[in-house]
């Protein structure tokens, strides 16, 4: 942003295109999916079969005995779309030509499907796979997403060799039909859908991003992206807008994002981040925690507009300004929402973590707090610039914070657009980006260190949002002190700091009651919040005064490992990971609920006492 504004608008655009298009997508196949996992399960496997085939007649044949009549207009509806789509992706210049009756077909099992095959067949699909995989990696600088397996697997098996070693169910068959036996190497029809629609909506936006300066490989279709990014910042550096030095900087910055920004960490480490996210943030507690975005929202876009915002909400104003016009339905943070999800295999079933995570942030409202804070966010943000735009001052602050990034007929209709009250385009990109300042909520709101690193992604855990509040402080105070803006510069310092302190002392009033602890409110909270906001907890402030300020340190930088120590040595601290009740509950010690005998009881008091002391301590 620092570079290139316009650039930065551009990159932001992008990423709230990939969340509309995907909702849009998901929107329409909503039913027909819900339809699909609601099927009697005798009938399940067999349509499964019949949709990944792509044969008309059959499926028609089973949709009927479903006794959902109404799926068969559904399903017409999903092929529709999926033509639709299909299109798109030729004119983007990714396929050469359609399929009849396609539907997406994705190996979730690969491992499992290559030793069902025979010697031969596995060793020329192992081989396909590694040259795909070597030619995207040099030309995309990222791997191969699953449903790029799956596509090289499925064109594979067509092709492959037919010697002794096809296995029994795959003789004298076109491998054109998905049998009972191969169906379960893939995902069911309820599944490979949506993620197709995924991995669709990202490839749409990122041709839709780069235009004319997008390459591709003529014969795959893959994506050129060291060309196309070249081509992109040439074109910025051409047109002066960027020096040769910062068109290196931002050619790097980009890559990051579009290379191994895509790849996903892998599941064993993807399944221990669900777990963690959800006993530490699946609980009421942590969603009262979250109320504190409201704060945030004030101290970045005012207390009156954000006071309205909160009105606007609760009444629930027409015309008001939502996650859903951003396409953010049940999106969080960044690090939160770039969960995979794979099911991993525990003791020979198929286990999803992210589904785990999902039940457990509804029931502990932890999802709908976070779309609570987030709607109060975008409607203030509109409220404050739908101010700025009546009068002269506010309309030379508006462009004073976005004239570089918009073309002088951008910023009028944008004037006009904010004096309406209309919900246009270019109104819902301003409020993405407002957000976007406040919140992580893409790819393009996290470290560089975060995209280049997959699998170190497990070491922001929790940070993410802390980053983004020092972020802010460099950006509106740091910033604004070099440049000269001394006053400006010691009141944003005081509005967060009065912010980030308020907004966490008073949640954690709440949940001091809650949790049945007795501590009197203190104005030192206000304060030691604004630090626990950084990571500077009361733990790591007392590890300082004690002379360890390396353990202070580890403390803020290291992952929530402490909760899997816990739970693997038996503590029964551990029942505070518990989703939803957990930490309520030990807080509490309800363990005389469990409890019948007098002495146990005696002795179960003593322990509690003990550790009320240690706590405090």
């Amino acid at each position: 942003g620092n570079m290139s504004p316009r650039l930065l608008r551009r990159m932001r655009e992008h990423e709230r295109g990939v969340l509309t298009r995907t909702n849009e997508y998901l929107q329409a196949i909503g039913p027909f999916v819900e339809g699909l996992r609601k099927v009697p399960e005798a009938l399940r496997a067999e349509l499964d079969a019949a949709i990944l085939t792509g044969d008309p007649a059959k499926i028609t044949r089973v949709l009927g005995r479903t006794g959902k009549p109404e799926l068969v207009g559904q399903f017409r509806q999903a092929r529709a779309l999926l033509d639709k789509v299909g299109a798109e992706l030729m004119q983007a210049g990714k396929l050469k030509g359609l399929l009849s009756d396609y539907y997406p077909r994705i190996v979730t099992d690969v491992p499992g499907l290559l030793k069902a095959l025979g010697a031969e067949q596995r060793t020329f699909i192992e081989k396909k796979i590694a040259e795909a995989s070597h030619k995207t990696a040099k030309e995309a600088l990222r791997d191969l997403t699953p449903f790029e397996v799956s596509q090289i697997i499925n064109k594979a098996l067509k092709g492959a060799p037919q010697g002794n070693g096809r296995p029994g169910f795959l003789k004298g068959r076109v491998v054109d039909e998905v049998t009972p036996e191969l169906a379960k190497f893939y995902a069911p029809a309820s599944e490979s859908l949506p993620l197709y629609l995924r991995a669709v909506s990202k490839e749409l936006e990122r041709a839709r991003f780069f235009g004319e300066n997008l390459l591709r490989d003529p014969t795959t279709g893959v994506a050129n992206l060291d060309e196309s990014i070249g081509n992109l910042v040439r074109e910025e550096q051409l047109a002066g807008r960027v020096t040769p030095d910062q068109a290196v900087e931002l050619g790097d910055i980009l890559r990051s994002r579009f290379g191994p920004g895509e790849r996903t960490t892998s599941r064993p480490l993807q399944a221990a981040k669900n777990l963690a996210y959800a006993g530490l943030l699946g609980h009421v507690t942590s969603a009262i925690t979250q109320l504190g975005d409201v704060a945030i929202a004030a101290a970045a876009h005012g207390i009156l507009p954000t006071i309205k915002a909160i009105q606007q909400n609760v009444t629930r104003r027409p015309g008001r300004a939502t996650v859903h016009d951003l396409g953010m339905i049940d999106h969080m943070a960044e690090e939160i929402v770039s969960a995979s999800r794979s099911p991993v295999t525990v003791y020979g079933r198929q286990v999803s973590t992210a589904k785990f995570l999902e039940k457990a942030f509804k029931y502990s409202g932890f999802s709908w707090v976070d779309s609570v804070g987030k709607n109060v966010s975008i409607q203030a943000s509109k409220n404050k610039l739908e101010g700025w735009a009546k009068t002269p001052a506010g309309i030379k602050r508006l462009e004073a914070k976005y004239g570089k990034a918009y073309t002088p007929g951008e910023m009028q209709q944008l004037v006009a657009d904010l004096r309406s009250g209309e919900l246009t385009d270019l109104v819902k990109g301003v409020m993405f980006s407002e957000l976007s300042d406040v919140q992580p909520i893409s790819k393009l709101e996290v470290p560089q260190g975060y995209l280049d690193n997959p699998n170190g992604r497990v070491l922001y855990m929790l940070k993410t949002f802390m980053l983004k509040q020092a972020d802010i402080v460099r950006r509106e105070v740091v910033q604004e002190f070099r440049n000269g803006n001394r006053v400006k510069a010691t009141q944003q310092a005081l509005r967060f700091g009065l912010a980030l302190g308020i907004g966490g002392a008073s949640t954690q009033w709440i949940n001091n009651w809650l949790l049945g602890r007795n501590k009197e409110p203190e104005a030192m909270d206000i304060p030691l919040n604004a630090l626990k906001t950084f990571g500077w907890s009361q733990y790591t402030l007392d590890k300082i005064k004690q002379g360890k300020p390396l353990e202070a340190v580890a403390d803020v930088a290291a992952p929530p490992y402490k909760m899997f120590d816990t739970i693997l040595r038996q503590d029964p601290a551990a029942l505070q990971y518990l989703p939803v009740v957990g930490r309520v509950y030990y807080a509490r010690d309800w363990f005389d609920l469990l409890d019948e005998s007098g002495s146990d009881k005696a002795n179960r008091k003593l322990e509690r006492e003990e550790r009320r002391k240690e706590r405090a301590e």
